[in-house]
């Protein structure tokens, strides 16, 4: 075997065995669970879900024919025609709001292109990035965000987008239990309750899974050539 693909095989090895919910790969394969993903998807935008009509794991999203495609950790669509982009984000490359416009840009687009009149009312799109560091340092473990008008804060343009950045490991309290649950889990791996413990066992399920670690190391081969690539 060649040294530097033994060399990748052996760090993805060790790799794999230490992974946690905040590894997109991880987080993508454990929503994959239909009941998982709806009571998260609940916990963090606050909607009320009766059934998912169709769940993906780094799916790359319809961009039609132009521009770069997206491809988030979870993408997922209710029976409502709501449609959720998720990420996990654990180092700030400072480009989080432009890429949270991409990815509802790249959704809204794709919807509009399907509708048989550009006037139809979009579907309601969600983008969700979950972190695991504080990129406006507030302390907050919510940020979300709306179309405002400057001259009366209280009005809203309703785009029907909806971006949100989630802080787990933040001080701040919230009054969503469930999405508390949920970021103690990120960031802290505490099982503390049923919401928690579903996570960590789609995770365990994920990490003990031949075809999953098979998929990451194919995935970590690829990344490998393409660095090479890119540098040669």
């Amino acid at each position: 075997m060649d040294k530097d693909l033994e060399s990748l095989l052996q760090r993805t090895k060790s790799l794999w065995n230490d992974l946690t919910i905040t590894n997109g790969f991880v987080f993508g394969k454990a929503m994959q669970n239909p009941k998982l993903c709806k009571n998260v998807l609940e916990a963090v935008t606050g909607n009320r879900i009766e059934n998912l009509v169709h769940i993906g794991s780094q799916e790359e999203l319809n961009t039609v024919g132009f521009g770069r495609s997206v491809r988030p950790d979870v993408y997922a669509r209710d029976d409502q025609g709501r449609r959720y982009a998720l990420e996990m984000h654990v180092t700030d490359t400072h480009d989080l709001p432009n890429r949270a416009r991409y990815y509802s840009s790249v959704m809204t687009v794709g919807q509009l292109y399907q509708s048989e009149s550009l006037y139809d009312e979009p579907d309601s799109s969600y983008v969700v990035f979950i972190c695991t560091f504080d990129p406006l340092g507030l302390d907050r473990q919510v940020y979300e965000f709306a179309y405002r008008c400057e001259e009366d804060p209280s009005l809203v343009l309703d785009e029907h987008r909806h971006t949100t950045l989630l802080v787990a490991g933040a001080s701040s309290p919230h009054d969503n239990a469930r999405l508390d649950e949920f970021l103690d889990y990120v960031s802290a791996g505490k099982v503390t309750g049923e919401l928690s413990s579903e996570l960590d066992d789609a995770v365990s399920q994920v990490i003990h899974d031949r075809e999953s670690w098979l998929e990451f190391l194919v995935q970590a081969m690829e990344d490998k050539l393409k660095r090479d690539a890119d540098h040669s």
